[in-house]
C-alpha cells in the first residue's frame, strides 16, 4: 500500500485489517461463507472466493443515484450487506469494501483536527474513530436492504438508513 508520511499510522491499521481479512477469506470458514452468500443472493453469481466477492462490491461501474438503475457494485455490497445479518464474516467484507472510502474519509478529517505538537495522537484517534463508527453502521444496517449501500456510510444530511 502506497501512503504518504502522514499517513503511516493509517496505513498500518489498514495494512492489518487488511491482513485479517485475508487470512479469514482463505480459510474454510471464509469459503464456506462465500458458498452460502452465493446461493442466497443472486448478485453474488459466479463469484467463487471472497476475493470475487470483494472485486464485485468495488467495481467502478455504478451510476449516480439519480442515473438509473443500481449497477453489479451497488448489488453485490447490497447483497453482502443483507447476509451480514446473520455472518460476521459478511460485516467483515462489508467493512474490507469500504475500506478505501474510510481513508479518504480519513485523509480529508485529519487537516480539521490536526493540532500543533500533538505528535500524531489526534490523528490515531480519529482513524479508531472513523473505523469504529464504519463498523457500528455496519452491524446496524445488517439485514437491510439499501437501494445505495455504499451512500450509508455518508456524513451528508439527508444520507441515513433506506430499509
Amino acid at each position: 500500500m502506497r501512503t504518504r508520511r502522514s499517513d503511516e499510522r493509517w496505513a498500518h491499521l489498514c495494512s492489518r485489517l487488511d491482513a485479517e481479512w485475508r487470512q479469514t477469506a482463505r480459510s474454510e470458514k471464509g469459503r464456506a461463507a462465500v458458498e452460502r452468500w452465493v446461493g442466497e443472493e443472486p448478485a453474488l453469481a459466479g463469484a467463487c472466493s471472497a476475493e470475487d466477492v470483494l472485486a464485485l462490491c468495488q467495481r467502478r461501474d455504478d451510476s449516480g443515484p439519480g442515473g438509473g438503475e443500481v449497477k453489479t457494485s451497488q448489488a453485490a455490497l447490497g447483497a453482502v450487506l443483507r447476509v451480514a445479518a446473520h455472518d460476521d464474516f459478511a460485516q467483515r467484507t462489508v467493512m474490507q469494501a469500504i475500506l478505501p472510502g474510510l481513508l479518504a474519509l480519513r485523509r480529508r478529517a485529519s487537516y480539521m483536527v490536526a493540532s500543533p505538537g500533538s505528535g500524531g495522537d489526534d490523528e490515531d484517534e480519529l482513524e479508531q474513530e472513523i473505523v469504529m463508527l464504519a463498523y457500528e453502521r455496519a452491524r446496524a444496517l445488517a439485514g437491510t436492504t439499501q437501494a445505495w449501500p455504499a451512500r450509508r456510510w455518508s456524513t451528508r444530511p439527508g444520507a441515513g438508513c433506506e430499509s
